[in-house]
């Protein structure tokens, strides 16, 4: 069931409604610098737990890279966060981070 947002007319700033968690219920969007086939989401149920490691899949290896509390809440206020990943097979990722919309 689709929920909508209402809004005044005047209101000309984008203000979305959220649903509750780190992205709205969203999944995360990972852009990893040099991607060669790691995945490029994280699902919003993998956001509930809080801040920690999460991992960065795929390809003939994983990576980690760890999320606080200050890049949630940057990532929950709509902005983006970057980061880098834990090395694996000689090499690290910059990410960008962003919640899906």
């Amino acid at each position: 069931m689709t929920r909508w947002c209402l809004a005044a007319a005047i209101a000309l700033a984008a203000t979305a409604c959220k649903k509750g968690g780190v992205c709205g219920g969203n999944e995360l969007l990972v852009d990893p610098s040099g991607n060669h086939g790691h995945g490029t989401r994280v699902p919003a149920h993998s956001l509930e737990r809080g801040a920690g490691l999460f991992r960065l899949e795929g390809g003939s290896h994983d990576h980690a890279f760890r999320l606080d509390e200050a890049a949630l809440a940057e990532l929950k206020s709509g902005a983006s966060v970057e980061t880098r990943t834990s090395s694996s097979n000689g090499h690290v990722h910059a990410v960008r981070l962003k919640c899906a919309r």
